[in-house]
């Protein structure tokens, strides 16, 4: 299963963000869930080695990813994470923190994160652009660019992409091979992966409802 996060936050008076928002109480909660019900986080990297050979994967693995590198990651998820110990995959943008200063993670938040064993920091384009909107020129200064800008910063490589509203055609599909990246997500909802959708991970929505309704969302 690879569940998908945006705003980790109380409720708020935006209708687009109030949709995308999890509680911080409902957050902590789900991974009190994960601990007690036998599920282990991995990481992408084990994702994508498991893609490849998924007995090698643990009984019941999870994926905890968070798209566009929100700052209520760093002051509300992060500790959550930290106190339960569960790896997570934060999914930015390379220029997050000059389009939005305090909106967006700022890079010496990104590169703290990015030291720890817990954190996979993976791309988000540059610009969180449509890619099916945009030529292959720009589609690739959006997609090899912010790999090659994260990298600079973080001093690892950046194996792991998603797809800006979970849009992509098959240029875009193409260029995020030919830069290099191991796995890619889009928001096509869904618990099976397989090595075809190496490209094109499916993942599973989570909203701020009940524990009841998350588990009811592991279990399908």
């Amino acid at each position: 299963r690879i569940l998908m996060y945006s705003y980790i936050e109380e409720c708020c008076n935006d209708p687009g963000r109030k949709n995308l928002l999890v509680s911080p109480g409902n957050f902590e909660a789900q991974l009190k869930y994960l601990a007690d019900n036998g599920w282990t986080t991995i990481s992408l990297d084990e994702v994508s080695a498991g893609l490849r050979d998924p007995k090698i994967l643990p009984a019941k693995p999870v994926v905890l990813t968070f798209d566009d590198g929100y700052t209520d990651f760093f002051y509300q998820a992060w500790p959550i994470i930290q106190k339960y110990r569960v790896k997570a995959t934060i999914y930015v943008l390379s220029r997050g923190a000059a389009i939005a200063p305090g909106f967006y993670m700022s890079e010496a938040q990104i590169v703290e994160l990015s030291r720890s064993p817990l954190i996979t920091v993976a791309a988000h384009t540059q610009d969180h652009r449509d890619l099916k909107a945009l030529n292959e020129t720009f589609q690739r200064q959006e997609i090899l660019g912010s790999k090659q800008a994260l990298e600079s910063l973080i001093g690892k490589p950046v194996r792991h992409f998603a797809y800006p509203y979970g849009d992509f055609n098959e240029s875009a599909l193409k260029i995020v091979k030919e830069a290099g990246y191991d796995t890619a997500a889009a928001t096509v909802i869904g618990t099976r992966n397989n090595e075809s959708t190496r490209f094109t991970l499916r993942r599973v929505r989570i909203g701020n409802l009940p524990v009841s309704w998350f588990a009811a969302q592991l279990a399908k």
